[in-house]
């Protein structure tokens, strides 16, 4: 009967420390979605007040790109190239992208 209950108080700890991940876990999701969204509608306030100077029509799309561009980059990048070359390349593409399509 005590290896049972030894079963049992383990099965309580790992489904609890489980349930403390995974909230925390869903708590952080929600943080950077929500983070996400404000930057995106900051973009694209930022790209609405330059529409005549940009070629992307679509607004919305262009700032999804942009913020999940930069995004991606933030977090595949290594610290060496973050801190020396991802500004410059960021910016170059994006310049390509919003500039470069003006017709």
């Amino acid at each position: 009967m005590a290896d049972l209950q030894q079963v049992i108080s383990y099965i309580r700890f790992e489904l609890s420390q489980l349930v403390t991940r995974n909230v925390a876990n869903a708590l952080f999701v929600r943080r950077v979605g929500e983070a996400r969204g404000s930057v995106i509608a900051w973009v694209r306030a930022f790209l609405d007040s330059h529409r005549e100077e940009i070629g992307v029509r679509d607004l919305d799309a262009a700032a999804f790109v942009i913020v999940a561009a930069a995004e991606g980059v933030a977090v595949t990048a290594s610290p060496e190239f973050y801190r020396t070359r991802a500004a410059d390349e960021l910016a170059m593409l994006f310049t390509r992208y919003l500039i470069g399509a003006k017709r």
